[in-house]
């Protein structure tokens, strides 16, 4: 994804996504090593992105 790849995430990043939806930018930052909390106001989407 373009926009993580200009974070430069590194292993032990701590991320905050606020609105995160399914969590299309959280898991990918997860993937690469980040430690990331989630929180939207759509409590099925939390549900969805914890499967």
């Amino acid at each position: 994804m373009e926009f993580l790849e200009r974070l430069r995430i590194e292993p032990g990043t701590e991320m905050l996504d606020v609105a995160c939806g399914a969590s299309q930018i959280s898991i990918p930052a997860a993937r690469a090593g980040a430690r990331v909390t989630g929180v939207d106001i759509a409590t099925n989407s939390i549900e969805r992105a914890r499967a």
